[in-house]
């Protein structure tokens, strides 16, 4: 399998204006300790749960994680009505977020999620190396991390 990085986004916690974290400029993983995580369920993303799980566990912390939605839009619904925190990462809300709420960046060195592209090198599809040429032509290559490897 080959693999190519594209970039990192980082998480951002998103809660209530009124919350009382909404008032820094950022807020870290043990401001966060005491909170309400609020997270789409680990069957609906395990992906996602996995790694709100890392961000706490790798510093020590278990999270108060609370994962019945199902869905982005209503873990951020909750979160309008001060329900709990949700993290997420700046993809999810770079196009904005409901009026009641607000984002914070997280200041920690794992509150990000990698971004790349995986493919089978042995895959017969003759599509395939013209699609990675075009996509990686158009893809901005600015990124001193993007590397292509195993």
């Amino acid at each position: 399998v080959m693999w190519r990085h594209l970039y990192k986004d980082d998480f951002y916690a998103v809660m209530n204006k009124n919350h009382p974290l909404a008032q820094k400029d950022q807020v870290t993983i043990e401001d966060l300790e005491a909170e309400t995580i609020l997270a789409m369920s680990r069957r609906s993303n395990p992906g996602m749960y996995d790694l709100i799980q890392y961000f706490f566990m790798h510093n020590g912390i278990t999270p108060n994680i609370n994962d019945t939605s199902n869905s982005h839009p209503t873990t951020l619904l909750r979160a309008s009505f001060e329900d709990g925190i949700v993290l997420l990462p700046y993809e999810y809300i770079r196009n904005g977020i409901p009026n009641r709420l607000t984002f914070r960046r997280i200041d920690s060195p794992n509150a990000n999620h990698v971004i790349g592209m995986a493919w089978n090198q042995n895959n017969s599809c003759l599509a395939l190396p013209r699609f990675l040429d075009i996509f990686f032509e158009s893809y901005d290559h600015s990124d001193p991390d993007s590397d292509t490897g195993e």
